[in-house]
């Protein structure tokens, strides 16, 4: 083979390695199990929806860190938003990783300043905000889901 076609040969591998890895990036899962199963039951119920909503005026410390929602969901001719809560969300959890005991109680007392400061946003601008608890069970996140559409 000549070094010109080996050349050619190896620009199209290049391309189809590319293309193969835009393609795999797109299909890539976002976020926590539990957010992917919500993603999964939104779709499958032709739900229009956004993922990692924020608001310009609702970050955290700097407007570097903008808080986000895990959904806004369009249901019933209004949006609301919806957090899928997990147990981080309610006891402090290193999530097996390495952390010494007092960054694992810190990062548990950052996590509950910045729930509250969504909870607090969502009332003082009338925003429904919806909040579903994830105990790594799909089953129940689904029938909580479902029970959650009910109810609105």
């Amino acid at each position: 083979m000549s070094l010109k076609n080996y050349v050619n040969k190896m620009q199209n591998h290049s391309h189809d390695m590319e293309s193969k890895l835009a393609i795999w990036k797109s299909k890539k899962k976002r976020g926590s199990k539990g957010e992917q199963i919500t993603r999964d039951f939104l779709k499958k119920y032709n739900l229009a929806f956004k993922e990692q909503k924020t608001f310009d005026d609702l970050y955290y410390k700097n407007k570097e860190f903008p808080l986000r929602f895990d959904f806004q969901i369009w249901f019933k001719d209004k949006w609301f938003l919806l957090e899928i809560q997990g147990q981080q969300h309610y006891k402090p959890s290193s999530f097996g990783g390495h952390l010494a005991e007092q960054e694992i109680q810190q990062n548990f007392e950052e996590g509950q300043e910045r729930d509250r400061m969504k909870k607090d946003y969502c009332s003082k601008h009338n925003i429904i905000l919806k909040c579903v608890d994830w105990n790594g069970n799909p089953k129940t996140l689904i029938k909580d889901l479902q029970e959650m559409f009910r109810s609105l």
